[in-house]
C-alpha cells in the first residue's frame, strides 16, 4: 500500500497538471483561436495575454508537476529554467497591463 506522502505528492501533481494544462491550452485558445472581441480584448492585449497565460502554464507544471515527478534534477538546471518563466511571466502581466490600459 503506497505511503500518505505518496498518495498527498500524486494529488498535487495531478492538480498540478490540470492547472498548468488549463492555463496553457487557454493561452494558446487565446493567441490563436478566441473570437477577436473575446472579453473586450483588442487584438493586441489578447495576444499578449495568450502567450502569458502560455508562459504560466510552463511555469506551474515545472514547479509542481516536473519537481515532484523528477525530484532528482539539481536546482543547477532546473533554476535558470524557473528564474527565466518567471521573467517572461512578469514581462507578459506589464506587457497586459500596457495594452488594457
Amino acid at each position: 500500500m503506497p505511503s500518505p506522502r505518496a498518495l498527498t505528492l500524486t494529488l498535487l501533481a495531478l492538480l498540478g497538471l490540470a492547472w498548468s494544462l488549463t492555463l496553457a491550452l487557454g493561452g494558446v485558445w487565446l493567441f490563436a483561436g478566441a473570437p477577436p472581441a473575446w472579453g473586450g480584448l483588442g487584438e493586441g492585449a489578447r495576444r499578449v495575454t495568450g502567450v502569458t497565460a502560455f508562459v504560466a502554464g510552463n511555469l506551474v507544471f515545472l514547479t509542481c508537476v516536473a519537481d515532484r515527478i523528477v525530484p532528482g534534477v539539481g536546482r543547477k538546471l532546473s533554476l535558470p529554467s524557473e528564474v527565466l518563466l518567471c521573467g517572461l511571466l512578469f514581462a507578459g502581466l506589464l506587457a497586459t497591463a500596457w495594452r488594457l490600459a
